[in-house]
C-alpha cells in the first residue's frame, strides 16, 4: 500500500483529501503545516507528498525545497501563475478547485 503525506492548514481540505485517498486504497498521514510535515518526513518513508501552496509557517514551495528531489510532490494551489519555471519542474501541480478524477489520475500515474 502506497503511503502519502498530506500537508494543508485548512482542516476541511485535509479531511476531505485524507478520506478520498484512504477510500482509494492509499495509506495517509496528515500534517496541518509545513513544520509538522517535515517532522513526519524525518520519521517515516512516504511514496509522495501532497501539499497546499499557501500555509502559514512553511509554505508549500519551501517545503518542496527542504524535501529535495527524492519524493514526488503534488501541490494544490489557486495561484499556479505565481510559480516560476524551476518550481513548476519540481512539483506536480493540482489546480484548485480540485477535480477528484484529475487528482486520482495524477497520483496514480506518478505513485501507482
Amino acid at each position: 500500500m502506497k503511503h502519502l503525506l498530506i500537508a494543508d492548514d485548512e482542516p476541511l481540505a485535509l479531511k476531505l483529501l485524507s478520506e478520498l485517498l484512504t477510500a482509494s486504497g492509499y495509506q495517509v498521514s496528515t500534517a496541518t503545516n509545513g513544520t509538522e510535515a517535515l517532522a513526519l518526513l524525518e520519521r517515516h518513508a512516504f511514496d509522495a507528498v501532497i501539499t497546499d501552496y499557501h500555509m502559514p509557517d512553511i509554505d508549500g514551495l519551501e517545503l518542496v525545497r527542504r524535501i529535495g528531489g527524492d519524493i514526488p510532490v503534488f501541490m494544490t494551489t489557486v495561484d499556479a501563475e505565481s510559480l516560476g519555471p524551476e518550481d513548476r519542474r519540481r512539483v506536480h501541480l493540482l489546480p484548485k478547485p480540485l477535480s477528484i478524477h484529475n487528482l486520482l489520475d495524477r497520483i496514480g500515474q506518478v505513485v501507482g
